[in-house]
Formats: C-alpha cells, sequence, structure tokens
C-alpha cells in the first residue's frame, strides 16, 4: 500500500490518514496494557491513553464503512458474514484455546476463570468475562456493524440524517447512564458508549474535512494535545455528578481523536511515514498481544521481578505485546497458504 503518496489520488491520501491512526492507536493499546500493578491505572499515563484511544478504532470504522459507497447494496447476510469471519472466527478460537488452561491456572490469574459450562458460555455472553478481557472490543464491534449497516442504508451519506442519529445516540447513552443501567450482557452499556464515535466517523467519511485547517495544522496538533493533557489531569482531580462526567468523558475522547488524526496528518504531509510496517498486522498485535505480554507479567509476580527495576519490566512487557506478535504475523503471512486450514489459521490470527 502506498503511503502518503503526493502523486496518487484524494481516496490513496485517505487511506494514508487512515493507516497511520490505526498504528498510532495500537501502539496506545499496548502501552495502556504493559502495566504491571494495580497501581497503574491510577497514573495519569494510563487515564490519558484510556480517555480516547479505543474511541478512535471505533470513529475508523464507522469512517471506512461510509467510504465504501459501492457496497451499500451488499445483502445484510453478506455483510454480516464478512464481519463475522473478521471478528468473531478469533473471539471464538481464541477464548477457546485459553479458556481451559487458564482454569487449571486460576490462582495466579488476576481474573480467575470459574471452569464450569456455563462460565465458558458466559465469556462470550458477558465480554467483560472473558479470559482474555481485550476480546470485548470484538463484540461490541460486531454489534455495532451489525447496526451500523442500517444506519448507512436509511441515511445514505446525508450528513442532516447522520446528524440526527448521532445526537439520538448520544441522548440513549444519557439516559442510560442517568438511570444507572449497568447492561452487561453483550456489553451493551459499551455499544451505547463507543456507537457516538462510530456515527462520528460515519459523518467526517467527506475528505473536505480531513483538509481542512482544523486538522491540516501543527499549531492545531499542539493546541488539542494541551487540551487534552489538561483536561484528562482536572477530570480525576474533582468529583461531579455521573451526567457532567459523561459530558466531560465524550469531550477528552473527542478531542483525543482530534489531536490523534492532526498529528497523522501532519505528519503525512511533512512526509513522515509513522510505522506504516506495522499496519497490516494492527489487528493481528491486538488479537495476540494479551498471549505475549501474560508470560512476562506471570513471572514478574513469581519471582518478584529478580529485582530489576519495574520500568525495565514495563519496556520490556510493552516490546513483547508489540513486536513479538508483529513477528508471528509477517511469519504466518510469508508462510501460510490462503486456502483450506491455513486461511482459518490466518483469520484467527486477524489476518
Amino acid at each position: 500500500m502506498s503511503i502518503f503518496n503526493k502523486t496518487n489520488n484524494s481516496i490513496n491520501e485517505r487511506i494514508a490518514f487512515v493507516d497511520g491512526l490505526f498504528v498510532f492507536a495500537m501502539i496506545l493499546v499496548v502501552v495502556g496494557h504493559s502495566g504491571l500493578a494495580p497501581d497503574f491505572h491510577k497514573t495519569y499515563l494510563y487515564k490519558w491513553i484510556y480517555s480516547f484511544h479505543m474511541p478512535i478504532f471505533f470513529w475508523l470504522s464507522g469512517y471506512l464503512l461510509n467510504l465504501h459507497k459501492g457496497k451499500v447494496h451488499e445483502s445484510y447476510f453478506c455483510f454480516l458474514k464478512k464481519k463475522a469471519s473478521r471478528l468473531l472466527i478469533p473471539l471464538i478460537t481464541l477464548t477457546t484455546l485459553v479458556y481451559y488452561p487458564k482454569v487449571l491456572l486460576s490462582e495466579f490469574a488476576v481474573r480467575p476463570a470459574e471452569g464450569s459450562f456455563k462460565g465458558f458460555i458466559n465469556a462470550f455472553l458477558y465480554p467483560v468475562e472473558n479470559p482474555i478481557q481485550p476480546l470485548w472490543f470484538l463484540t461490541v464491534l460486531f454489534i455495532i456493524y451489525a447496526v451500523g449497516y442500517w444506519i448507512r442504508y436509511f441515511c445514505k451519506s446525508s450528513m442532516c440524517r447522520l446528524a440526527m442519529t448521532f445526537v439520538l445516540s448520544l441522548a440513549l447513552e444519557f439516559v442510560i447512564v442517568n438511570l444507572k443501567l449497568d447492561l452487561k450482557f453483550l456489553y451493551i452499556s459499551q455499544v451505547f458508549y463507543q456507537m457516538p464515535f462510530f456515527i462520528l466517523g460515519m459523518m467526517m467519511s467527506n475528505n473536505s474535512w480531513i483538509k481542512s485547517w482544523m486538522f491540516n495544522s501543527v499549531m492545531m496538533t499542539i493546541l488539542t494535545f494541551a487540551v487534552l493533557s489538561l483536561s484528562v489531569h482536572f477530570q480525576f482531580i474533582f468529583s461531579f455528578s455521573p451526567i457532567v462526567n459523561l459530558c466531560w468523558k465524550y469531550f477528552n475522547a473527542v478531542v483525543g481523536i482530534w489531536f490523534s488524526a492532526s498529528f497523522i496528518i501532519c505528519l503525512g504531509d511533512k512526509g513522515v511515514r509513522f510505522i506504516p510496517q506495522l499496519r497490516n498486522y494492527t489487528f493481528c498485535i491486538y488479537l495476540l498481544q494479551w498471549f505475549t505480554m501474560t508470560p512476562l507479567r506471570a513471572v514478574y509476580n513469581m519471582f518478584n521481578g529478580f529485582g530489576i527495576s519495574s520500568m525495565l519490566w514495563c519496556v520490556a512487557i510493552f516490546l513483547s505485546g508489540l513486536f513479538l506478535p508483529f513477528l508471528i504475523g509477517v511469519f504466518v503471512n510469508r508462510n501460510l497458504s490462503h486456502k483450506g486450514f491455513a486461511r482459518y489459521m490466518r483469520m484467527m490470527i486477524g489476518l
């Protein structure tokens, strides 16, 4: 894939922007998962990353869905089949492979597995109980895509209709928070929270947004970074009502997406490629990071880090979570065919 090819058309420029943003967001994910102790969740870095890194993926998903206008008439069944192959096959396969081994090692796990067949089924019905916790993203994104197909169908890229749908999705989330509904089944509460970002991405799929001064400006990148950093800092100092906190949460996420997009676009304007080698393996990294990071974390806990600085352990965990899945993906991509069981293996790890 040509990255930031100035002689190509606007579609390639949009792809270049999307590529860099996917890689940037995935690096944030791995950094956010590299902590050692529960105290890491209290750090400013953790709060800063978690204020916007997952909304980026839902924003990008909506952005890309609305770009594929040529597939608007694709049947709903075919659409869901493709999304199920991409999202549900890794979810079912990796959960099944991990569940019972984790049961045997539950005494060493931070989140023990129940061990019953009911517990196994609940790992799918209640994504927060999945032994590989990051896999909640697959369930939530699949549900959002299932709804997003109809949003694209009925809105037909109309900015007015998309805006009305965006406002409605926000209103539903505020109602859920106000009623204090904890919808853990299929993580529906997270579906309602992330849906506005998905629709916002659909609204902004017009390339003129990305080319405007609001994104294509070094000054805007610096400004949004500063606003985000200060906002995250003050949000966790003061205590407000759930509704006010939700407003603040959405504000941070939108500014975070804005900063990230502006950052990647400005790099592209200067001819800087943001680690393009990782782009084709970002999903592979997301799926396999748990497998490469968990053993190191277990060794650290079992042997008290061998007296080595916890910071060095965090760096090692980060590198293992980013580059080992990348190397596995490269190896599989080069050595397994696209047919038969090998094709299933590739799908299982996000290739």
